[in-house]
């Protein structure tokens, strides 16, 4: 017998793997699952029960990428909601999915926000993520795609890993990527 999926995770699972989706061939597996992982890891250390809406916060938090929607929140709800969400329960993962896109203070929002958001954030650093970039944005040159990895590594240091443990578990491979981004910038300047 096998366990039913819930709606919104099925539609989200088929979102990724759309063609269209430019990041379908490794989202799901390098991403959603690793910041899955990782976000039950940190509810553990942070001892707070990882519920469904937390589970359902990973799967959305790239939503509007997916579907091609950035920003179009109400969309997410009505989304949620076909999906058989109560209103109440999708304005919440709605509410939380704004906090993580604005990146502001989110040291002050919710620990269930924070624990996912620095999942995210840490998700980057441990997995393939920036090589990915450089591979999807081939036709940038070298410098403009250092300065963007390492503008993109520097948002998530500061504004979307904000629980300290795992800063501190995890600076190895913050200083690391950000040695290789200023390194290469530095040396794309002097050839």
């Amino acid at each position: 017998m096998s366990l039913k999926i819930h709606p919104v995770i099925e539609k989200v699972k088929e979102g990724i793997a759309n063609k269209a989706f430019i990041h379908n061939e490794w989202y799901l597996q390098h991403h959603i699952e690793v910041v899955l992982s990782l976000s039950k890891e940190f509810s553990k250390i942070e001892n707070v029960e990882f519920t469904l809406d937390m589970e359902l916060l990973v799967w959305m938090h790239g939503y509007g990428k997916i579907f091609e929607c950035n920003k179009r929140y109400d969309k997410y709800q009505v989304f949620l909601q076909e999906c058989g969400l109560s209103n109440g329960i999708s304005k919440k993962i709605v509410n939380w999915i704004i906090e993580m896109d604005a990146k502001n203070n989110l040291h002050n929002a919710d620990i269930e926000v924070q624990i996912v958001s620095s999942a995210d954030g840490v998700s980057h650093l441990i997995t393939p993520f920036y090589m990915f970039y450089w591979r999807e944005n081939s036709n940038h040159n070298i410098e403009e795609i250092l300065k963007e990895n390492r503008r993109k590594l520097e948002a998530d240091w500061c504004k979307k890993i904000t629980l300290d443990f795992a800063r501190e578990k995890y600076v190895a491979f913050y200083n690391s990527l950000s040695t290789q981004f200023e390194a290469g910038i530095g040396l794309t300047k002097n050839a």
